[in-house]
């Protein structure tokens, strides 16, 4: 349940289920990985109709690469499961940020707060270091190929500070999505959203109103 494909179809069921329709799905990271799995998805004429009508990706998840150090330990089999089982929920949630974010000033302590409570929660740390297991879907090669045949319009928007997955991957997204638009945010890093919410939200209200 826990890799791309598992969450997509958590998502498909989910918006059948609701009913919904012009959808524009935003993803960011492993998020953002799952969103390109759901257009994909349409693209290939699986949904009986048109369900999204945009795309919004935030320093996704989207091409083979070297996992970030923190992950890649998290990966190896005895030392990723004592690492996220005996490091409290307050450390984790803080080397996160700090791994995350470009200036570590301006990450919110609430921010902190709230996400060492969703990693308290029970079967949270389980459910991290499954993600992370299943994080690149053996198949990327394929998915990646794909990505051409996404016709909607999507907006990609990536710090430029980021050391998760760098902006050159932003770069490329841009060039193999054919309706697709870029913002690349200076001096921010994994977290457009928190470290530079004022530029995300603008970016995202001109392009929906662009994109009509």
């Amino acid at each position: 349940y826990y890799s791309v494909y598992d969450q997509a179809k958590l998502m498909e069921n989910f918006i059948k289920q609701k009913r919904l329709k012009n959808l524009t799905v935003v993803g960011r990271s492993f998020g953002g990985g799952v969103a390109l799995i759901l257009a994909l998805v349409q693209e290939k004429g699986i949904f009986k109709k048109k369900l999204i009508d945009r795309l919004i990706l935030i320093d996704t998840m989207s091409y083979k690469q070297h996992l970030p150090s923190m992950m890649w330990l998290l990966k190896k089999p005895i030392i990723g499961y004592l690492g996220i089982h005996l490091l409290s929920s307050d450390t984790i949630a803080v080397e996160a940020y700090n791994y995350a974010f470009s200036n570590d000033k301006l990450i919110p302590k609430d921010s902190i707060e709230q996400s060492a409570k969703m990693i308290d929660l029970p079967d949270a740390k389980y459910a991290y270091k499954q993600t992370v297991d299943y994080i690149i879907p053996d198949d990327i090669a394929k998915v990646e190929r794909g990505y051409k045949d996404i016709k909607i319009p999507t907006l990609i928007i990536w710090g430029r500070d980021d050391v998760s997955i760098p902006y050159q991957f932003g770069i490329r997204l841009n060039q193999d999505i054919p309706n697709s638009e870029l913002l690349i945010l200076n001096g921010v890093g994994h977290m457009p959203q928190e470290e530079s919410p004022k530029k995300v939200l603008s970016a995202i209200e001109g392009f929906m109103v662009e994109r009509r």
